[in-house]
C-alpha cells in the first residue's frame, strides 16, 4: 500500500499540527504506532480521503479522531487495536465510505457514534473484537453492503442499528456475541453467504424471516441454545437457495428437509 501520508514508529510524536494547510490527500492516510499521539488535530482541512483511504493502527495513547471533523469522504476507514481510543464521534460529517469500513480491537470503544451520517453502500463492514462495544446503532443510515461479519464484541447485546439492512451481497458472519436475538436484520431479503457461529444466547432466527434468497452457502454452528430455525423456511422453499446447508452442534439441528417440512423448531 502507498499512501501520501504515512507516519509509522513514531513515539516521540505529540501532534499533527503544522500539517493543517492540507485539505486533499491522493493516496491515503497510515498513522500506526505513534503512542504519544492523542488526537489527530492538525488534518482538520482534509475532506476527502481517495487511494488507500484512512488506516490507523495501533496508536496506544490515541484517545479520539479529534482533527478529522471535516472529513466527508474516504476510500476505507481502518480503525484498528488503539487501546485507548473512546471515541470516533469526530467522524460525524463522514458521509460516504467506498470500499471498507473496519473497527477493531479498539478495547476502551462503546459506540460507533461518529458514523450516523454514512450512507453509502456496497462497501465491506468488519466490526469485531472491541471488548467494551454496546451499541452499532449509529450504522442505521446504511442500507446496502457488500459484506458484513461482526464478532468477538463481549458486550454487543444487540444489533439494533441494522434495521435499515436489506441487501448484503457477500458474506453475513455473526459469531462470538451475547446476542439472545437477531431480530434488527429483519428487513434483509438477500444474503450472498450466511455464517452464523457461537452465540450461547441465540434462540431462534426470526430476523432472517425476510431472507428471500441466499446465493452461497449456509453455515450455523455452535449456537447452544438455538433451537428454532423457523426463520429460515422463506429461503429454504423458495427455491433461491442452491448451496451447501451445514447445521450442526446448536441446540437442534434441523435438516432442510425438516424445514420444509414445517419441523423447523423443537
Amino acid at each position: 500500500m502507498n499512501f501520501s501520508l504515512t507516519l509509522i514508529d513514531n513515539p516521540q510524536l505529540e501532534s499533527l499540527e503544522g500539517l493543517q494547510n492540507i485539505s486533499e490527500i491522493a493516496t491515503g492516510v497510515l498513522l500506526q504506532q505513534n503512542d504519544a499521539l492523542v488526537n489527530l488535530n492538525g488534518l482538520q482541512n482534509i475532506q476527502h480521503l481517495s487511494g488507500n483511504g484512512l488506516l490507523i493502527g495501533s496508536n496506544q495513547g490515541l484517545i479520539s479522531l479529534e482533527g478529522l471533523n471535516n472529513l466527508v469522504e474516504s476510500q476505507s476507514i481502518e480503525i484498528t487495536s488503539n487501546s485507548q481510543l473512546s471515541s470516533i464521534s469526530a467522524l460525524a460529517s463522514l458521509t460516504t465510505i467506498q470500499s471498507r469500513l473496519e473497527v477493531s480491537g479498539n478495547n476502551l470503544l462503546a459506540n460507533l457514534n461518529g458514523l450516523d451520517n454514512v450512507s453509502s453502500s456496497n462497501f465491506d463492514v468488519k466490526i469485531t473484537n472491541n471488548y467494551e462495544l454496546s451499541s452499532i446503532s449509529s450504522l442505521s443510515n446504511i442500507s446496502q453492503i457488500n459484506s458484513l461479519t461482526i464478532y468477538g464484541n463481549e458486550e454487543l447485546s444487540s444489533l439494533t442499528g441494522l434495521e435499515g439492512l436489506t441487501t448484503i451481497t457477500g458474506n453475513l458472519y455473526v459469531g462470538s456475541g451475547i446476542y439472545s436475538t437477531i431480530d434488527a436484520l429483519q428487513n434483509v431479503t438477500t444474503i450472498g453467504d450466511l455464517e452464523i457461529s457461537g452465540l450461547d444466547f441465540l434462540t431462534n432466527l426470526d430476523g432472517l424471516v425476510n431472507v428471500s434468497s441466499i446465493d452461497s452457502d449456509i453455515e450455523i454452528r455452535s449456537c447452544d441454545a438455538l433451537v428454532d430455525f423457523c426463520g429460515l423456511t422463506n429461503v429454504i422453499t423458495s427455491g433461491n437457495f442452491n448451496g451447501t446447508y451445514d447445521v450442526g452442534s446448536n441446540a437442534y439441528n434441523p435438516t432442510q428437509q425438516d424445514i420444509i417440512e414445517g419441523n423447523c423448531s423443537q
